[in-house]
């Protein structure tokens, strides 16, 4: 073989050493992202946020998962509870819960050991915050007795939490380290009112109060302004519902300083609107309030927390008690903006959900497409524990199929103890968070748990 024919052929050896290894480079580089490589199926889904399409099954904590399962990545596997470690492990009942603009989950209640109120907060991603109170937790104070009732957070993330005092109510306002603010005296606001049940900020920052008027031992439903400063307390007015069953639970707000009240009175689960002016609103429902049994109407039933869509409909969540006296169901329903039955939700605007023998609504909120999650708890006879309860509806009132098992789930991070849920937050991502109270022997402990959406 001539040298001219050797170089000839070498060269044609390295042209195609370069063509296949271009070839190999440009099938890895156009492999299919997210869940659309082969050992996936072959589908091509879009990448989210955190660089992973929705089928990822790394367990990387970007992976999203099947919605209604727990986030493993959230706090300690999926969740985290804490307590007065400092003071020792008191019983504390958790009542309320609120998030910060940033995603941080914020839970009021009462460490009933101490007959204190007390904040708790956690990280967006479910730690015990150290920046607030001690290890997280603010007690709002030593020298008298009092019970945390409601809270909610200002977009500058000041906490503002409120609840009752020797048959007095109280709002305290916190500073961003859960130190007791300049407002009223020295930290709290002494409203003249029996009690402070639930709370709510308008658009422009002032405090809205709900609370119970007593007389000859029946209770209203009323609401009450806080001037900024926490020493006026402009007027309000209340239902006029006086009964033995009355009470309040849950306040919500509009953009246009109107506000909802939601509990419940001798007539069932009960809405009442106010103006901006914080006058009961003539033009709602009823003289101003609606009330209604939920789909069981046979027994007494109560609305514990409220949503308002972006339409002006109006979700209730609660209790709703069986007439056969045989225990109670999660009930849901929806008015319009007027104040009557949305009959295009659920069996005539009404839904009632059964986890077990006894199941509680706690909490609702609206996902930006318009589905609604509703959760609370529920006791399991079979473990004999209380279990978180969650479900998931489509705009219409039915169960979401893609949630959880056909759209509820009756959950426990851990088999060993109770959970009961008081409130939800949505994180970015496609998360809620479900605040409320781990039980355990020796009492009760401020909790939060992540599952995916």
């Amino acid at each position: 073989m001539t040298p001219r024919l050797v170089v000839f052929l070498s060269s044609i050896a390295a042209i195609g050493a370069v063509v296949v290894a271009c070839l190999k480079s440009y099938g890895e580089d156009t492999q299919p992202t997210g869940d659309g490589g082969a050992d996936s199926g072959g589908n091509d889904a879009p990448l989210d946020e955190g660089g992973k399409g929705d089928g990822a099954v790394d367990g990387g904590p970007d992976a999203r998962q099947q919605p209604g399962t727990l986030d493993t990545t959230f706090g300690d596997a999926g969740w985290t509870a804490i307590d007065l470690e400092d003071a020792g492990n008191f019983d504390i009942d958790v009542n309320g819960m609120a998030m910060s603009a940033d995603g941080r989950p914020v839970l009021v209640g009462t460490a009933l050991d101490l007959a204190q109120a007390a904040v708790a907060r956690f990280t967006s991603e479910g730690l015990a915050d150290t920046t607030f109170g001690s290890n997280g937790i603010a007690r709002l104070s030593s020298t008298f007795s009092h019970e945390g009732n409601a809270v909610v957070v200002r977009p500058d993330g000041r906490v503002v939490a409120g609840g009752t005092r020797s048959n007095a109510g109280f709002v305290a306002q916190l500073t961003t380290t859960g130190a007791l603010d300049t407002f009223g005296t020295s930290g709290f606001a002494l409203p003249p009112t029996p009690n402070v049940k639930s709370l709510g900020l308008t658009s422009t920052g002032a405090i809205l109060l709900g609370y119970e008027p007593v007389q000859a031992g029946e209770h209203d439903i009323a609401l009450m302004g806080i001037g900024s400063d926490g020493a006026s307390f402009p007027s309000g007015s209340s239902a006029g519902l006086f009964s033995a069953s009355t009470f309040v639970n849950a306040t919500t707000t509009y953009a246009d300083g109107r506000s909802l009240l939601v509990g419940a009175s001798a007539t069932g689960v009960t809405i009442v609107r106010f103006g901006a002016d914080r006058m009961v609103d003539p033009t709602f429902g009823n003289g101003g309030s609606f009330s209604s049994a939920f789909a069981d109407p046979g027994g007494v039933d109560s609305g514990y927390a409220i949503a308002l869509q972006k339409d002006g409909r109006i979700v209730v969540v609660g209790r709703d008690a069986r007439s056969n006296g045989t225990g109670t169901d999660l009930g849901i329903l929806r008015v319009t903006d007027s104040g009557v039955l949305d009959t295009t939700f659920g069996n005539g605007g009404k839904l009632t959900l059964s986890f077990s023998t006894e199941s509680y609504g706690k909490a609702a909120a609206i996902q930006d497409d318009g589905k609604i999650l509703v959760a609370g708890y529920a006791y399991d006879a079979a473990i004999k524990k209380d279990g978180i309860a969650i479900a998931r509806l489509l705009p219409n009132g039915q169960l979401d199929p893609t949630f959880a098992d056909k759209g509820k789930l009756l959950g426990y991070p851990s088999t060993l103890n109770n959970f009961r849920a008081v409130g939800l937050g949505l994180q970015p991502g496609g998360k809620v968070v479900v605040g409320g109270m781990h039980l355990t022997g020796t009492g009760g402990r401020f909790m939060v748990v992540r599952y995916w959406l």
